[in-house]
């Protein structure tokens, strides 16, 4: 049950941090690099204003943006090492595609010395991302390129789980599609299914929630569940938009 990347005749235990599986520390980690990188951008954005006129900040201000712009960096680096060591491929992906959100959204809502403060502060932590990546790829490049092989063993044990645990849902979800199990019903539930494998412990790491926060949902609290959690993350996305277009706003008056 633990997770390994194997490379010849090697294992080598992948980083859990404090949580149940390293595929959530990859995660947590680069949403953490990600918020960062935003924060150290806003830094850098936000000092573009007192450009020139340095000397009419006062003191606790400008240790204010010290502090911000080295606390953000440092928590970039320690986020950015973590999520490279959990060697979660989804956190890997998520992390680029939030790299790339940030510069979008920067593209289309900055304008003027803003844009080109947010710009080189991106840029810098991407070119501090890649010097780590090269430095660590000299030691560890194996198991990069072992953990990116979709034809090695562990991947296919890896697909085959998914896709029973998909059919463990689809069996759940088909007995109460209305109502659902409950919150934190899933697994006794499905253990209630398979009584036999769930007698035997060398068994017991079969029984896993489904990796699909919709379907989970779905199983345990129904499909009026899943229409409330719908309504609240449209709802998250109707708050930030408003709230960019009041940023956008503030920014074109600052510029």
């Amino acid at each position: 049950g633990v997770s390994v990347i194997e490379y010849g005749n090697e294992r080598w235990l992948r980083s859990y941090g404090t949580l149940p599986h390293p595929n959530m520390l990859g995660g947590m980690l680069s949403l953490a690099a990600i918020l960062a990188v935003a924060v150290y951008a806003q830094t850098s954005a936000s000092m573009v204003a007192w450009e020139g006129k340095w000397e009419m900040l006062k003191q606790t201000k400008m240790e204010q943006f010290r502090r911000l712009d080295l606390g953000s960096f440092l928590t970039f680096i320690f986020s950015f090492l973590g999520m490279l060591f959990s060697f979660s491929r989804s956190a890997w992906l998520g992390f680029a595609v939030g790299m790339v959100a940030v510069v979008v959204l920067s593209i289309i809502f900055l304008r003027g010395m803003v844009l080109r403060a947010v710009m080189f502060a991106v840029i810098k932590l991407g070119m501090v991302s890649v010097v780590l990546f090269v430095f660590l790829n000299a030691v560890f490049g194996p198991l990069w390129i072992a953990r990116t092989n979709d034809q090695s063993r562990l991947a296919g044990v890896s697909v085959s789980e998914r896709a029973q645990l998909m059919a463990d849902a689809r069996t759940i979800i088909t007995s109460h599609p209305w109502r659902g199990v409950g919150i934190a019903g899933y697994l006794p539930t499905l253990m209630q299914a398979y009584p036999n494998e769930a007698s035997i412990p060398e068994s017991i790491y079969r029984f896993q929630p489904v990796h699909n926060t919709w379907v989970l949902l779905w199983a345990e609290l129904g499909v009026a569940g899943l229409i409330i959690f719908g309504g609240w993350i449209t709802t998250l996305w109707v708050t930030g938009v408003s709230l960019k277009k009041n940023a956008s706003l503030s920014v074109l008056l600052l510029t």
